[in-house]
Order: structure tokens, then sequence, then C-alpha cells
């Protein structure tokens, strides 16, 4: 008796009638995700499923193949390819302290944007790093304490390569409301910043602290510097920029530190500052002009009610400032990652005439500005930028501009991105506000690959 087969394995699975082959299904291959560097055009039909997100800063970024989203308690990891997520979801081994819940302009100095943060490396993929203020219980003899631990987390693959656990001084933040991120990063070494909500303390060096993280070799992070009572707005010029508090524990004392060891590389103690919380007075605030300087709004008062105001270009490494001619209201500034820094009303600025201008990043000059009443063309919301373009909305729809000629060169983008990279662009759309006292807008974001 001879027995023959087809040379497969029987795995089980029906066959047909004629060459008894399975006609099972196979696993369906994952989809190409194609790449463009500046993308102008975005696929009209989002990839996945739809995510939300509560309050007016973002809690994404895209890097690589993945969009990462944080949470409260956790980060999730979205195959861009597929808009499934692309595993378990990482957690801080530490339980996460509490984030502030209420309305930014009433009780902060700053937006808090607790979105995680891509380091850039040219020995491999991004990281991803994402800090959590934790409470580490006490055992035994070993009293509890309050920590940041930073997950770090390759772009590549979407898992974790490290955690690192820095501790604060427990009585300052325990129990408090706090907002912990990633500021910047200059030559592998990140300035993570940390700050309690209350607007007035009794021990400011408690309440607001910075510290470097050295991530040259991502798998055994070390903090390499501290500073209690400084807080970090940004990195530039190779130093980290941001405030200390002066004698009236107002944080107005616009400071730099170095990003090597956290001294003190210089001071302005030249700013005013009005009681009030609009962003428009508060002198110590600041946004990053590209990789070397900042801008930042200094305060005149000439009474007890009056005061100008002024938007000062700074050299980040030496202090050195500059005014920028007709700017006084405050900005939000974003850089192409080239050559380009594009600039737009600060979200908490009071009510003005919308503005949008670009400065050339290496020389600090004005390249355009819109509106433009003699062309006939009105200043757009910008939502993101990126290699040399401009992603905007207007009344009429969603479009691209060049950075540099600030000239449309996309009208039906698809959508216009708050977050983009090669692989796609994230779109958000208002779904109003919660209820409660200390309710926030709620965004429905949705997925979008890139498609030219």
């Amino acid at each position: 008796m001879t027995g023959c087969s087809t040379g497969e394995a029987d795995d089980g699975a029906p066959k047909d009638g004629k060459d008894g082959r399975s006609t099972a299904s196979k696993p369906a291959e994952k989809p190409e995700a194609k790449a463009y560097e500046a993308p102008v055009k975005f696929a009209a039909k989002a990839t996945g499923d739809g995510l939300a997100q509560y309050g007016p800063w973002l809690n994404s970024v895209l890097a690589g193949r993945y969009l990462f989203t944080r949470s409260v308690e956790d980060l999730r990891i979205t195959d861009v390819a597929t808009g499934q997520e692309a595993g378990p979801r990482l957690k801080p081994e530490n339980p996460a302290g509490r984030v502030y819940a209420g309305a930014f302009d009433w009780d902060t100095d700053r937006e808090d944007a607790l979105a995680p943060f891509v380091l850039e490396r040219s020995d491999g993929p991004p990281l991803v790093l994402v800090p959590y203020h934790v409470a580490k219980e006490g055992r035994g003899t070993t009293a509890s304490q309050q920590l940041i631990e930073l997950l770090v987390v390759d772009s590549g693959t979407g898992e974790l390569r490290s955690r690192l656990e820095t501790p604060l001084v427990a009585d300052a933040y325990r129990g408090r409301s706090t907002a912990v991120r990633v500021v910047g990063a200059q030559d592998g070494t990140v300035a993570v910043s940390l700050r309690v909500h209350d607007r007035r303390s009794s021990s400011p060096n408690a309440v607001r602290e910075t510290f470097g993280v050295d991530l040259s070799d991502p798998d055994r992070p070390r903090t390499t510097w501290k500073k209690a009572g400084f807080e970090a707005y940004t990195v530039a010029g190779g130093n980290a920029v941001g405030a200390e508090a002066d004698t009236g524990l107002q944080y107005k004392v616009l400071t730099a530190v170095s990003m090597k060891d956290g001294e003190t590389v210089w001071q302005d103690r030249t700013y005013e500052r009005s009681a009030g919380m609009n962003p428009e007075l508060q002198a110590q605030w600041t946004t990053p002009a590209g990789p070397d300087r900042i801008i930042t709004t200094k305060v005149t008062h000439s009474g007890l009610v009056t005061s100008t105001a002024q938007l000062l270009l700074v050299d980040a490494a030496t202090g050195k400032q500059r005014p920028l001619s007709g700017k006084k209201r405050p900005v939000h500034c974003r850089y192409d990652g080239t050559s380009v820094v594009v600039c737009g009303p600060h979200p908490g600025a009071s009510r003005a005439p919308k503005e949008v201008f670009a400065l050339d990043a290496p020389s600090g000059r004005i390249l355009w500005e819109l509106p433009d009443s003699a062309a006939g063309r009105i200043a757009p919301d910008v939502t993101a930028v990126r290699h040399g373009r401009v992603y905007a909305e207007t009344s009429s729809g969603p479009v691209v501009l060049d950075a540099r000629s600030g000239e449309d060169i996309e009208l039906d983008p698809g959508i216009a991105p708050v977050v983009v990279n090669e692989y796609a662009g994230l779109a958000a759309r208002s779904r109003g506000s919660g209820s409660g006292r200390t309710s926030e807008p709620v965004w429905d974001l949705s997925l979008h690959r890139t498609r030219g």
C-alpha cells in the first residue's frame, strides 16, 4: 500500500474539492505606509478608529510609523498603516500622580503641553520620551517618594527601551496637581520641567523644578543635573531657557541654564509683570524661535493700569535681545526643522486682529506676514509646520503654504493636520465643551495617511 500527499502539513483546515489545498484565508498583509518627507496631500478617509482629547493642548506625537498618545495613566501606540493599537499600552511602574484638569487661563502661568517628546538621533530611530509624576510607596524603613518616571520608547519598534526614576522633594509635590514635560534637547541631553499648578506659594523653590537627562545611551539614561525653583520653557542655543522667582515670589526673572551642568548662564531681571494672568502680561512667557533663539514678551508699566508690550527676539546663548518691529502681542511659534520659524497668535492671548508671520531662523529676519490687504490675502489659522510647509485652516477650508514665501501651494490638502510627519497627519475637530465649572473642550482626533 502506498500513501501520497501534497507535501503540505494537514492543519485541519477545510479543503476544496479540486486539489485538496486549504481554503482557509491567509493573514492579511500589513498595509504599506508610503512616506512623503514634506507632504501636501492627505487621505480624506481616516485610518482606524478616532481618538478623543480633552483640553486645549495636544497629547499626541507622530514618530516614524507610529502615533504616540499620552493619557494620565498610560501611553497608547497606534500603527499609522492600520490605525490600530500596535501592542499593549505602556505604563509607569509606579502609580501616576494627578495631572491638572482645570481651566488653563485661570490657574496656570504657561501652557501645559503634555504630549510626548521626540528626540532625534543620528545613530538610530528617534526616541519618544514620556515623563510621569508618580508616587513610590515606602517599604519597611524606606520612606515613600515622589518621583518623575521617564519612559524611553524606541519609535522604530514602539517598544520600551528603558525607564528612569528621578526623586523630587516629597512634601512639595505630594497630592498636588502637576504638569511634567520634556521641553527640549541639546546633544543627547533633554530638559525635563515640572510645576505645581498653584500660582502662589510660600516656598517658590518647592513648586517648580527642572533637571537634565543624558540619553546618549538610551538603555542607561541618567540624571546629570537638577535645578530647584527654575522652570524651563524651551531649549535653544545650548541652554534651557525659562524663569526663576524674584524676591516677590513671582516667576519673572528670565533665566538660561547650561544643558551641560544646569549652571546659570545669564539672567534678565528687567522684566515687569501685571498681577493678572492674561498671557499678554506675562513677561516671563517665551516661545522657541528655531535652534538658537527664543521670542519673549516684555511688558513695561507706565501706571497702575497702563502697560505696553513688545515682542523680543533673544539669542538664547547670550541673552542679547532685539525688538521685533511692530510686534507686540504674544505669539506661539513653530520651527519647521529646516530654516523657518512660523508664528501665530498665542491661544490664550486677548482677542485681537489675527496675524501670522515667518522668520528666517539663521538671521531672525521677517520673511512674510499675513494678512496682506494689498494682495487681498487673509491670515490663516496655522495648525502645524514641517520641512518648508505650513499647514493651516481658513474659512474656505484647509490650505498648505510655502514656509519661506508664504504663498499657497496646495488648496485641497484634505485636512489641516495638527501633528504631521512623513507618513500621516492628525486632524482635530472640536466637539464642544464638557460640563462642570472647569469644563474643557473635547476634540475628536483622526489619523490620515499622506498621499502626496
